[in-house]
C-alpha cells in the first residue's frame, strides 16, 4: 500500500500544477452527434480522467465475477460441510455412549463354583 504513494502523489501534483497552468478555454466537438461546448482545459482533462477510472473499474469488477461466484459458492460449500461435520460430530457422540441396558458377564457358566 505504500508504494502506490510513491507513483500517486507525484502524478496528483502534476496534474494539479497541469490543472493551474491550463486555464483556457477550448472547444470541444463530439463528431458522431451534433454537440459542440466551449469548456476550460483543466476541466476536459480531469472529466477524461475520471471516465477512465470508471471505465476501468467497471471492467475489472466485471472481470472479478467468476472469482466472486466462486467464492460465494465455496462459502456456501464450507458452511454446509461444517454443519454436516457437526451433525456427524454430534452422532458419533451419542453412538458412542453405553446404553443403560448392558448386562455383565462374568465367565464362561458352569466354572466358578465347584
Amino acid at each position: 500500500m505504500r508504494w502506490g504513494w510513491i507513483i500517486t502523489l507525484p502524478l496528483t501534483v502534476i496534474v494539479v500544477v497541469f490543472a493551474v497552468m491550463n486555464r483556457a478555454s477550448v472547444h470541444v466537438e463530439l463528431w458522431p452527434w451534433p454537440w459542440d461546448a466551449e469548456a476550460p482545459l483543466f476541466v476536459l482533462i480531469g472529466v477524461t480522467f475520471i471516465l477512465g477510472f470508471l471505465v476501468g473499474a467497471i471492467a475489472m469488477w466485471v472481470s472479478g465475477g467468476r472469482h466472486r461466484r466462486m467464492i460465494r459458492e465455496l462459502s456456501q460449500a464450507n458452511v454446509r460441510n461444517s454443519r454436516e461435520l457437526k451433525e456427524l460430530r454430534s452422532s458419533n457422540a451419542h453412538a458412542s455412549e453405553p446404553s443403560g441396558d448392558t448386562r455383565r458377564i462374568s465367565g464362561p457358566v458352569g466354572q466358578g463354583s465347584a
